[in-house]
């Protein structure tokens, strides 16, 4: 294993016994992620190299192993701030809703696949809710019918049509 051959501070640097100094992370930033991790290289004693995210080694160095089901979660949406302080295992459902009220969670027009802004739905839900016939509202606005019941239904973009209807009490 390379657990004896690195240790990692609760401040995010992690030392290389072998070549007595600190190792350099690199940023890597996935698909679909807005920020993404920094990570380091790191070598077993048979030369296999393993990649591992500097949060995910502090975590493990300091409060224990992953807890099944569990992910490391920045605690303040900073996926670069990597101290103890910032950092716990949380589910992935702890994860995800802290994402959204940190609003770090890519949704809506941020999201890199988006098609149509949050303005052109809004504009759209508005004439259908107004009483345009859904067919007339997609020709006018170039949408199609489908996405027009999707965003009207709440299937997709429903933050638009709680904004359109108002709270829920």
């Amino acid at each position: 294993t390379y657990e004896s051959q690195y240790a990692v501070s609760d401040a995010g640097r992690v030392w290389s016994h072998k070549h007595r100094r600190y190792l350099r992370p690199q940023h890597v930033q996935r698909p679909g992620q807005r920020q993404g991790y920094w990570r380091v290289s790191l070598y077993r004693k048979d030369g296999t190299e393993t990649n591992r995210a500097i949060h995910t080694l502090i975590l493990e160095a300091f409060i224990g192993l992953r807890p099944d089901r569990h992910e490391g979660a920045h605690l303040d949406g900073d996926s670069h701030h990597n101290v103890l302080t910032n950092l716990a295992w949380k589910t992935s459902k702890q994860n995800h809703a802290d994402r959204v009220l940190h609003g770090t969670m890519l949704f809506g027009e941020r999201h890199g696949s988006a098609r149509y802004s949050d303005v052109v739905i809004r504009a759209v839900v508005d004439a259908v809710s107004g009483g345009m016939p859904k067919r007339v509202a997609a020709r006018h606005f170039g949408v199609s019918d489908t996405s027009i019941y999707d965003w009207m239904t709440g299937r997709k973009r429903a933050y638009i049509q709680r904004a359109v209807k108002g709270p829920t009490p």
